[in-house]
């Protein structure tokens, strides 16, 4: 098992860039589809 704060480097490296780029494309989707 991973420690602490590997798991938090983890969430850290791979969870912000995935909702940064959903962010994304939920914003291109919006603009597509209006």
């Amino acid at each position: 098992m991973p420690s602490a704060g590997v798991a938090a480097d983890i969430v850290n490296t791979v969870l912000k860039p995935t909702l940064r780029d959903l962010a994304v494309l939920g914003s291109i989707a919006v603009y597509v589809l209006s």
